[in-house]
């Protein structure tokens, strides 16, 4: 009898240890992708696995995977509930004292220090979990070049990028062992919608901020499209992080037409909770000439900062950041290097303001109100020298789109520190190559406006009659109010010679600000309240003439009295 109860329960565990394992229920909890320059932890790439189930967990032929190469577990190893085990290469297990739990893998994965994806995979391949790591999860950028393991904060929130951070125990590392910045319960992030991208008419690629539950991603009746509510046909929700799903319809996207998907509600991947998202979407289209344009320069960034370039969609339909590149011209003024704009694919949206750089998070940091979603980080960037220089941007095929000469000549003449201060386009309707239509940010913006409307922006953009002047007050102090005179035109024919006098109170002349210069039919000059010696004007009251002359001998004048604070 007592056999048969030992039988019995022999099977009974053989059973639980062999039956279908959850998702989330092994969780990679410990990361040393960099083991060098060492600090304490062994001289060797690591990864520890935690059982966050309730019951215990045989891990004989489960695979460690990089994308490129698996390793497989070739033990029979049971992993207790709440217990950890180390993987690492079969010739290094040696090196970690004998308390800890290791298992030595044949090819091991390497694990790329600037980050990669890793995923713990079962028996059948099932994805158990994966871990998207990048350097910047270290916090710190000493311990982001080695030595330092990445913890997991909450093992019970897998799916959260925001739940990494780099270990602060003195060795530089937990393996085997409770992670040193273990906090539990913590507060679970919200799912996010960060794009959704048209690959064709009639399927959609949907991106989240993080994995959401793959049943609740499944769900056709979680999505609704346009106004029409239109549910999609198939749903396949795309592993191994389950941050991605790809949506099938069977009515095809009209062009130029913006759509709103509604989705929700969307479970956590290991909770409970449910979270809704509404994000915008639509066809694609390569943009012509003067539809994607420079509108934001920064090129001689402080020195904790980088370079960053912002374009403005001017067109009606939404242009893929990855088909857009930016490059520059060498000493000979051909084209140099182009380098594409994002790694991935990105909507640009009509009227919305897309910067690119280096280092998005020094833009974050240090313009608090930047709109992240319209952030692309990039590798490289061209050369942009902090003196004068070049910036393009062109498609893949190799068509120029837009391209602006800049120098720090165009900046704000009394702006007594330059490094740190972007160049502003005023109006998006004036011709890039025009010089009086950039200005320095504003110092009240913090001197710059990544992803936003321009500080300098010309927001009056109606034209009551042939010539305009305004505004009656401006203050040229660079605080990114009225720091302008903006003289707008629109004429009946094209070809005109434009020629804008100042005159003082006492109709001495102060300065001739535009000189004959050659207009098309419709836009904007500016004056920026210096004088012919490049000095600030005084405050006072100041007489505006413009003359202009077409090419058929037609003639305009126009004066008007403004004051200048």
């Amino acid at each position: 009898m007592k056999k048969l109860i030992l039988l019995f329960n022999a099977l009974l565990i053989c059973n639980i240890l062999l039956a279908q394992v959850d998702r989330y229920s092994v969780v990679i909890n410990e990361i040393l992708a960099d083991p060098s320059p060492v600090v304490g932890l062994p001289n060797t790439e690591f990864v520890e696995l935690k059982n966050i189930s309730s019951h215990p967990i045989n891990l004989l032929k489960w695979k460690l995977d990089n994308g490129s190469t698996k390793a497989s577990i070739p033990v029979d190893y049971i992993l207790a509930p709440d217990s950890l085990v180390v993987l690492c290469s079969k010739t290094k297990a040696i090196f970690f004292n004998s308390n800890i739990k290791t298992i030595g893998l044949g090819s091991f994965p390497s694990l790329v220090n600037d980050g990669d994806i890793i995923t713990i995979r079962d028996e059948q391949g099932n994805a158990i979990h994966a871990v998207e790591y990048i350097k910047k999860w270290y916090n710190n950028p000493i311990k982001g070049e080695g030595g330092w393991s990445l913890e997991m904060i909450d093992p019970k929130r897998p799916c959260d990028k925001n739940n990494w951070s780099a270990s602060v125990h003195y060795s530089g590392g937990t393996p085997g062992f409770e992670n040193s910045i273990y906090k539990s319960p913590g507060i679970e992030e919200t799912i996010i919608g960060l794009q959704c991208i048209a690959l064709n008419p009639t399927k959609l690629m949907m991106h989240f901020n993080q994995g959401a539950d793959s049943v609740s991603l499944s769900a056709v009746a979680n999505y609704s499209l346009g106004e029409e509510k239109i549910h999609p046909i198939t749903t396949l929700p795309i592993g191994p992080l389950f941050n991605v799903v790809e949506l099938t319809f069977n009515v095809p996207l009209s062009e130029n037409k913006l759509y709103d998907l509604h989705i929700g509600p969307i479970k956590h991947c290991s909770s409970l909770l449910q979270d809704t998202v509404n994000i915008k979407t639509g066809l694609i289209k390569l943009p012509e000439s003067n539809e994607l344009i420079i509108n934001e320069v920064l090129f001689d960034p402080p020195s904790e900062g980088a370079d960053f370039v912002e374009l403005y969609n001017n067109s009606t339909h939404i242009i893929n950041a990855k088909d857009i590149y930016l490059s520059n011209k060498n000493e000979t003024g051909e084209l140099g290097k182009s380098y594409v704009a994002a790694k991935e694919d990105l909507n640009i949206f009509p009227n919305d303001y897309f910067t690119i750089s280096t280092d998005t998070s020094f833009i974050v940091s240090h313009w608090r109100n930047t709109n992240s979603t319209n952030l692309s980080e990039i590798k490289t960037m061209p050369s942009y020298p902090d003196d004068k220089g070049q910036v393009i941007i062109l498609t893949q095929q190799g068509k120029i789109l837009d391209e602006f000469d800049y120098s720090e000549k165009l900046h704000f003449p009394l702006l007594r520190e330059k490094s740190g201060v972007s160049l502003e386009r005023i109006n998006p309707t004036v011709p890039t190559a025009t010089s009086s239509n950039w200005h320095s940010a504003s110092a009240s913006s913090g001197y710059g406006t990544p992803t936003r409307k321009n500080s300098q922006q010309d927001n009056d953009d109606s034209i009551h009659s042939t010539i305009r002047i305004l505004p009656d007050f401006f203050s040229p102090d660079n605080d990114g109010i009225d720091d302008y005179l903006t003289i707008q035109y629109n004429f009946l024919v094209p070809d005109n010679l434009m020629s804008v006098y100042v005159f003082d109170q006492n109709g001495v002349m102060v300065t001739k600000a535009i000189d004959n210069q050659l207009c098309g039919t419709t836009g904007s000059l500016f004056w920026n309240g210096l004088d012919s010696k490049k000095r600030r004007v005084s405050p006072g009251l100041y007489i505006i003439l413009v003359e202009s002359m077409d090419m058929k001998g037609g003639r305009v004048r126009i004066k008007k009295g403004i004051v200048v604070n």
